[in-house]
């Protein structure tokens, strides 16, 4: 149509114009194969592209004018590249890939002729994510290597010394010079010790505890492992609204909200015990409360297997009622990540272990934010970016 070959040109041209500076945006890839995904379908109202009959997309279903919903999806798409982690709104990422499923959902209709275009811009979404994810744990680690040499009360690293590469820990800093605790105290009156920056016995290795927390405040983007998640659940609502939602659909669906309320509610327990754990001084409130934290985690870790096929009995049952292959981006960008970081079983061992050192830190200040962090995460911090 007319409007259509107007609106494709408007989203080329802004599509051009926000290239040169997509760099600085926070998972601009997700949203570059939206926009490409939403180029596709306006071409298809204007030429013959094979696996997108131009019949089956942009045609008004359950009311809604399609043409509105290409803009919303726009809006949405850009938004979930904000950086909302900084905002303390990191969730609304998967909100807004909600929606955005939603409004695919709309656009185009589902049945096998538009099977490969689905499946693959799917696939597409899910390796985009991927990369977002990717790039951001690269600057964050980048980021950490470049404090790592910086001189700075509470950086660490190793000196040096008779033969010997001693842990130190920087205590102060009076221009060039250096004053370092020797860790594993060697000597028995004073390890304290007197030493040039620029000594190449001196190498610094990891920046104060402090300094990492704002780096990955800065930088990190927690939220986008939920995107493909958040995307896959909008575009069965959507084909539920237009196709209806019938037993099959409702049954698996049981399934999985009984599963997503347990990974929900596990925090909220978590911060409970925490509650009561430091609400009474006496010993045997808090053993309990500490075989109770160990109780769920690993409940939660022996679930991983139940949750897993409950998920995969909801996308096949999507699959065969619906035809709703948007589910194809949650593994491509499990594996295209896995591949992308390729970590060992200690890797993954150590980044579980450090997320639950983290979250025990982001609670203790939630609480207090006056009051000192008692977990130290150092060790674990300079052995994951090691």
């Amino acid at each position: 149509s007319r409007f259509g070959a107007v609106l494709l040109k408007g989203c080329c041209g802004a599509f051009g114009r926000a290239a040169a500076g997509m760099a600085t945006i926070v998972g601009y890839r997700w949203f570059a194969v939206m926009a490409l995904g939403l180029v596709q379908l306006l071409l298809a109202q204007l030429m013959w592209i094979p696996w997108l009959p131009a019949d089956k997309v942009l045609i008004p279903q359950d009311g809604i004018s399609p043409w509105l919903l290409c803009a919303l999806l726009v809006g949405f798409a850009a938004f979930s590249s904000v950086r909302l982690d900084q905002m303390g709104f990191a969730w609304l990422r998967f909100v807004s890939a909600s929606v955005q499923g939603y409004i695919v959902g709309h656009l185009v209709v589902f049945d096998t002729s538009t099977l490969f275009a689905r499946s693959s811009f799917a696939a597409f979404l899910g390796m985009a994510n991927a990369i977002d994810r990717m790039s951001t744990i690269m600057a964050f680690q980048r980021a950490v290597r470049d404090a790592s040499g910086e001189a700075q009360v509470g950086a660490s690293g190793t000196l040096n010394k008779d033969g010997r590469s001693l842990a130190v820990e920087v205590k102060n800093v009076s221009g060039s010079q250096l004053t370092v605790y020797l860790k594993d105290r060697p000597y028995i009156f004073s390890n304290n010790l007197k030493v040039d920056h620029q000594d190449p016995q001196l190498q610094l290795t990891a920046p104060p505890p402090e300094r990492v927390s704002a780096i990955a405040k800065e930088l990190s983007s927690p939220g986008f492992q939920l995107r493909p998640w958040g995307y896959a659940l909008g575009v069965c609502m959507a084909q539920w609204v237009i196709a209806g939602f019938g037993t099959a659909d409702s049954f698996v669906a049981g399934m999985v909200t009984q599963d997503a309320l347990i990974i929900l509610c596990t925090p909220i327990t978590f911060a409970l015990l925490w509650y009561v754990a430091t609400s009474y001084d006496d010993g045997s409130i808090k053993c309990i409360c500490l075989l109770v934290f160990i109780g769920l985690c690993t409940l939660n870790i022996a679930a991983f297997v139940p949750m897993l096929l409950g998920f995969a009995s909801f996308a096949v049952v999507q699959l065969v009622a619906h035809q709703v292959v948007a589910f194809v981006a949650i593994p491509c960008d499990a594996f295209l990540f896995l591949k992308l970081w390729d970590p060992s079983a200690q890797d993954l061992a150590k980044v579980g272990l450090l997320h639950i050192l983290m979250s025990g830190e982001r609670l203790l200040m939630s609480q207090d934010p006056g009051a000192p962090v008692a977990i130290g995460t150092e060790n674990l911090r300079a052995a994951l970016l090691a």
